[in-house]
C-alpha cells in the first residue's frame, strides 16, 4: 500500500479497535505498521501534547488525567506493556488514545521511537519501566521532547528497604533522573530520599500528589451500603494487610455476620509478572489458619472498584505509607469512610474524627475504631460527609490538573 511503510514481518496479530467517536485503540504484539505523513505537508512542531510512556496498564487514574487534558482541549497518548490485555476495555470506556505494546524489546523501543518522530509530542511523561527506562529517557532528550520523569512511589528503594533491585537498574535510573527537566513526586519519603540521594537538583523537583475527580450529588446511604469493610489495594508489605486480619477477627467476635471484602491479589489473575506474590500468599495463609476463608470475600484486581467503594460503609488502610493512596481518595469521594493506620501522611488526607478516624497500626486500635463506626449510623454519617467534602476541596483531579500545567509552564518557561 502506497500511504503505509511496512515494518518488518507481522509476527503476530494486530489488533485495532475503535469507539464510537472514532478513538483508536491500538493492541501490538510483535512488528507493526504506521502511516507515513503525507507528502508536501509541513508538518506542525507539535502535533500531539502529552506522550505518557512506562505505565503497565491503563488505570483509572490515568483516564481521570485524560479526562482532564481533554477538557482543556490537551491531546495525550498513552503508551503501555499489558500482557493482561485489561487496558483495552479501559481505554474503550474513556475513548482515551492508547496503545498496549508486548512485543519485544526491540518491538517497543522502536515503536516509541516512532511516536517521537511521527507524532511529535510536545511533553513526554515518563514512569520507571526498568530496564529500558533510560533508553526512553535518552529518545525523548534526543528528539528535542520536553521530558517529566514521575516517581510514584519504591523506585529508589534499594536493597536495604528488602527491594531487589541491581545496581546497573539503579544507575540507569539516577541518568534517566538527570536528563529530566521536571521531576514529579508522589509521596512524601520520596522527596527525603531525593535529598539524600543527591542525584538531581532540588530546582528540578515538585511534590504532586493523587487526586480524583469530585462526585456531585448525595452519596449512597448507609442501609444501601450492604459491605461492612472493604480493603482495594494492591497486597504489598507495608500496607500490613496481616494486621487487618487480626482486627477482623476481634472484629467478627463482635459482630459474626460482617461482610468484608478484600481485593487487589494478583495470584488470582493472569498476571505472571505480580511482585508481592509472596506476600499475598502469606496473607492467603494466615486467612486459612484463622480460618477466615469463608468469611471475607477475596478478589483480583476489580474493574469495578468505584462501585464497590460505593457500596461499601468502611475503607481500611493499615499503611505505613498513607499519603496519597489513591484507593483511599476515591473512598472518601464516595463517602465511603477511612480508617486508616497513623503510617506517613495520613493526617494529610484524613481529619481525626472529623472524615474519619487515624489510629495506631495495631490490629486492637483498629477493630476498636471500625467496632466504634460500625455502632453508630449517625456517626458514620457525619465522618461520610466531611470524607466527601475534604476531597472536594483538597483533593479534586481539576485541581490537580491546573497545577501540573502550571509547573510545566513554570519549568518549561524558556523552551
Amino acid at each position: 500500500m502506497s500511504t503505509n511503510v511496512q515494518i518488518g514481518r507481522v509476527i503476530s496479530k494486530l489488533l485495532i479497535a475503535r469507539t464510537t467517536r472514532g478513538v483508536p485503540v491500538v493492541l501490538i504484539e510483535g512488528w507493526i505498521s504506521f502511516k507515513k505523513p503525507r507528502m508536501g505537508a509541513k508538518p506542525a512542531k507539535f502535533s500531539l501534547n502529552t506522550l505518557v510512556m512506562g505505565p503497565t496498564h491503563f488505570i483509572d487514574k490515568l483516564a481521570y488525567q485524560n479526562e482532564e487534558f481533554k477538557a482543556r482541549r490537551l491531546s495525550a497518548k498513552y503508551l503501555v506493556n499489558d500482557p493482561s490485555g485489561r487496558s483495552i476495555s479501559k481505554a474503550l470506556e474513556y475513548e482515551a488514545d492508547v496503545e498496549n505494546s508486548t512485543g519485544s524489546v526491540l518491538t517497543r523501543i522502536w515503536r516509541y521511537l516512532l511516536i517521537l518522530l511521527f507524532e511529535r509530542p510536545k511533553f513526554v511523561e515518563l514512569y520507571d519501566t526498568g530496564r529500558l527506562t533510560l533508553v526512553y529517557a535518552a529518545f525523548a532528550r534526543l528528539t528535542g521532547r520536553r521530558l517529566v520523569f514521575f516517581l510514584r512511589g519504591m523506585e529508589l528503594w534499594g536493597n536495604e528497604r528488602g527491594r531487589k533491585v541491581s545496581p546497573w537498574r539503579m544507575w540507569g535510573l539516577k541518568v534517566s533522573l538527570k536528563l529530566a527537566k521536571l521531576i514529579i513526586v508522589k509521596e512524601l519519603n520520596i522527596l527525603e530520599d531525593l535529598k539524600r540521594l543527591r542525584w538531581v537538583p532540588q530546582s528540578k523537583i515538585r511534590f504532586l500528589g493523587n487526586a480524583v475527580p469530585v462526585v456531585k450529588g448525595k452519596s449512597a446511604r448507609w442501609e444501601e451500603r450492604p459491605i461492612d469493610v472493604i480493603f482495594l489495594n494492591t497486597i504489598k508489605p507495608f500496607r500490613n494487610v496481616p494486621i487487618l486480619l487480626q482486627a477482623l477477627e476481634q472484629a467478627f467476635c463482635w459482630k459474626v455476620d460482617l461482610k468484608v471484602l478484600i481485593a487487589g491479589f494478583s495470584v488470582f489473575e493472569n498476571e505472571i509478572r505480580g511482585r508481592f506474590k509472596e506476600e499475598e500468599n502469606k496473607v492467603l495463609q494466615m486467612m486459612d489458619r484463622m480460618e477466615m476463608g469463608e468469611r471475607i470475600e477475596l478478589r483480583g484486581f476489580v474493574n469495578d472498584g468505584r462501585s464497590l467503594l460505593a457500596k461499601s460503609k468502611v475503607f481500611i488502610l493499615p499503611a505505613d505509607i498513607v499519603f496519597p493512596n489513591f484507593a483511599l481518595l476515591e473512598a472518601m469521594s464516595l463517602g465511603c469512610v477511612p480508617i486508616v493506620g497513623d503510617g506517613e501522611g495520613a493526617k494529610n488526607i484524613v481529619d481525626h474524627e472529623s472524615s474519619g478516624l487515624v489510629v495506631s497500626r495495631t490490629a486492637q486500635a483498629i477493630s476498636h475504631a471500625l467496632i466504634k463506626v460500625l455502632s453508630d449510623s449517625h456517626v458514620w454519617q457525619q465522618y461520610s460527609l466531611n470524607a466527601k467534602a475534604k476531597i472536594e476541596k483538597n483533593f479534586s483531579i481539576s485541581q490537580w490538573a491546573d497545577h501540573l500545567l502550571s509547573i510545566r509552564r513554570e519549568v518549561f518557561s524558556d523552551e
